[in-house]
Order: structure tokens, then C-alpha cells, then sequence
């Protein structure tokens, strides 16, 4: 998995989509605006195990691990 471009538009227009989640690369991490959307979970995955694991912990009620993942070297 590798960054992605743009990640700020990116995640407005999912907010916009009224998507409550917002899947991102760790490698994003220090192109996190500073601003998120107030109703978004922003979940930072190594892989796509991780992506499929916080959309099953969303589909299921909880509330995947967020951009803490970020400050963890």
C-alpha cells in the first residue's frame, strides 16, 4: 500500500458523500489536515486486511482505531 494524492479533497468530498468513514493509508499520516469532518472516523491501515477490519468493526457498531495510529511511531 502507498499514499495517496489529494487526501484532503479526498476526505471532504466523502464528507460530503455523508460517508461516516474515511479509509487512509499510515503513509498519509503527516498530510492529515488539521481540520477533519466533524462526523468522520479517520482509519490509518498498513494493508487491506486492516481497511476490511475497520469497515467490519463500522458495519458492527464500533469505532475502528482513528488517527491515534498516526502519533505511534
Amino acid at each position: 500500500m502507498g499514499a495517496i494524492g489529494g487526501l484532503t479533497q479526498k476526505m471532504w468530498a466523502a464528507a460530503r458523500a455523508k460517508s461516516d468513514l474515511f479509509i487512509m493509508p499510515m503513509e498519509n499520516c503527516q498530510e492529515l489536515p488539521s481540520q477533519i469532518p466533524s462526523d468522520m472516523t479517520v482509519a490509518p491501515v498498513n494493508n487491506l486486511d486492516e481497511a476490511i477490519d475497520a469497515i467490519e468493526t463500522v458495519t458492527a457498531g464500533g469505532k475502528p482505531a482513528g488517527i491515534e495510529r498516526c502519533e505511534t511511531p
